[in-house]
């Protein structure tokens, strides 16, 4: 009986340790190379829409500890032309969430920023679809945020 008391105590205290769902912020700033999309390997068309699409063929997300983040992706656009496109982002990690913003002037019509999150690997997902056209970019990290002044 008094052993199975600490046994109960003992899994609860695992359990809760378990359930904790918060990051260290410090952990997420780094260089993050695009793996797949959806699980398709590179290069890749983006989302599996009638007509021409646009071909995926590379992606760098770049993260730093003062708030922004980079997405750069290597695209050859439904005509052949390559060409680089680079947005700029503000971030906010909430749990594992990657809260995204982006600059949009008044009266624009800009497209929603992606929503991420910070698998327990250390890798992310990025949604850039909707609901009902999911687009994941999966991210593997290759290099981790430095500090100033370390």
């Amino acid at each position: 009986m008094y052993m199975s008391r600490w046994s109960s105590v003992l899994s609860i205290a695992i359990a809760l340790t378990a359930c904790t769902n918060s990051l260290d912020p410090k952990t997420v700033p780094g260089a993050y190379t695009l793996n797949d999309i959806n699980g398709r390997p590179l290069p890749t068309y983006e989302a599996p829409t009638p007509g021409l699409t646009r071909t995926i063929r590379s992606a760098g997300l770049s993260i730093d500890f003062g708030g922004t983040a980079e997405l750069t992706l290597a695209v050859t656009q439904f005509d052949g032309t390559q060409a680089t496109i680079t947005m700029h982002y503000t971030y906010r990690l909430k749990d594992h969430d990657l809260i995204f913003a982006s600059p949009c002037p008044p009266d624009a019509n800009c497209l929603a920023p992606p929503k991420g999150r910070v698998l327990s690997t250390g890798d992310i997902e990025l949604d850039i679809g909707s609901a009902e056209f999911p687009i994941v970019y999966h991210f593997r990290r290759i290099t981790t945020g430095i500090m100033e002044g370390n």
